[in-house]
């Protein structure tokens, strides 16, 4: 799988997580939307509609505000963190998308390491879908051996894209992409560097997604805000 990240810029992972795992993280992310606009403020929620029409577009940092629930349900993206990533791993980023049905937005294309605050040398982004993900739901897109052009010019959010800098992609010349589609389980690994997005939900069921983030805690330049290392029993 490294190998194909290291020419493509991403790897997809079928059935990486069990059916009734992510059926427990999806009642867990359930659980958190219920609460509305009282969502803890340590989740950093975001929202996105307006009026009787507001839903969760985001929650972070779900593993350092709820340890116990998280960290063995994520025991098959953690030895993946562990293979893929060199020196000492650490997960960095752990998050959700809660794109909802009729309301969930284009996220524009970017780049991960462009977005974050601190660099990190070899780090892997750990797409993992919790429902069906498709091009009517907004399914991830992005541009296989983007990651080759190292990091690219952002352009800075504004009135019509908000939520992030992003990648103009005609005047980067990029017309070859790609759409992952993925059922429940399944993951998608990808470079600091690929540059991807994803569609506007325009079904009537919402779509959900977690990511992680590891990066090599041994590296010099290694700073980060979150960090949780862990270590697996037996790893071999």
């Amino acid at each position: 799988m490294l190998t194909d990240i290291e020419r493509t810029g991403f790897a997809v992972v079928p059935k990486l997580l069990k059916y009734n795992v992510v059926e427990e993280m999806r009642n867990e992310l359930n659980r958190l939307e219920s609460m509305g606009s009282a969502v803890p403020l340590c989740y950093e929620p975001q929202f996105e509609g307006y009026g009787e029409k507001k839903r969760l577009r985001k929650v972070r940092r779900l593993i350092w505000n709820n340890e116990e629930f998280w960290s063995s349900r994520l025991l098959p993206i953690l030895k993946l963190g562990l293979s893929l990533v060199p020196g000492k791993p650490e997960l960095i980023l752990h998050a959700a998308f809660m794109k909802a049905a009729r309301i969930g937005g284009v996220v524009e294309y970017h780049q991960d390491q462009a977005l974050w605050d601190c660099n990190y040398p070899g780090a892997i982004s750990v797409w993992v879908a919790l429902t069906r993900s498709s091009v009517e739901n907004g399914c991830i897109v992005g541009c296989p051996k983007s990651h080759l052009l190292g990091q690219l010019g952002h352009k800075s959010a504004d009135r019509l894209y908000k939520w992030h800098p992003y990648v103009d992609l005609k005047s980067n010349q990029m017309e070859d992409i790609v759409t992952i589609e993925l059922n429940p389980g399944d993951a998608v690994f990808w470079h600091r560097f690929f540059v991807h997005g994803s569609g506007k939900n325009s079904s009537n069921t919402d779509r959900r997604g977690m990511i992680c983030v590891f990066a090599d805690s041994s590296d010099k330049e290694y700073f980060a805000y979150d960090r949780y290392s862990f270590v697996i029993p037996n790893y071999q």
